[in-house]
């Protein structure tokens, strides 16, 4: 998570852990996704890859995980937080609704859409 962001969401009341201050500096996937999960916090990632990285990807549903995800490669750090913050009242009530695992897509535009699991069509 970037410190906009971070500082945001900490000025809004939200509890924000950065991965740098729990983790040490390559701490595999293996180990920080679990830990993570388990306390039940809410993953929140920026990683271009993730839709193509089927390894994290199924970490994230092994682990039970809540992930966030902000899609937009080349979205600038003001937008990233711009977008999540847009996005806020929308994430709290599709998260209030989910039981993990969950991935949730946002944009910078402020939309969010359920990545996993897939929605029933109806």
């Amino acid at each position: 998570m970037i410190r906009e962001l971070a500082d945001a969401l900490q000025q809004r009341g939200r509890l924000v852990h950065m991965h740098k201050d729990v983790f040490p500096d390559g701490t595999p996937d293996r180990i920080w996704i679990p830990d993570v999960a388990s306390r039940a916090w809410i993953i929140v990632t920026r990683d271009r890859r993730l839709q193509h990285r089927h390894i994290e990807w199924m970490a994230f549903r092994r682990a039970k995980a809540r992930v966030l995800w902000f899609k937009g490669d080349d979205a600038s750090n003001i937008e990233i937080t711009e977008g999540f913050l847009s996005a806020l009242p929308a994430i709290d009530r599709l998260t209030a609704e989910l039981s993990p695992p969950y991935i949730i897509k946002v944009t910078r535009a402020g939309y969010i859409d359920q990545v996993y699991p897939e929605r029933e069509q109806t």
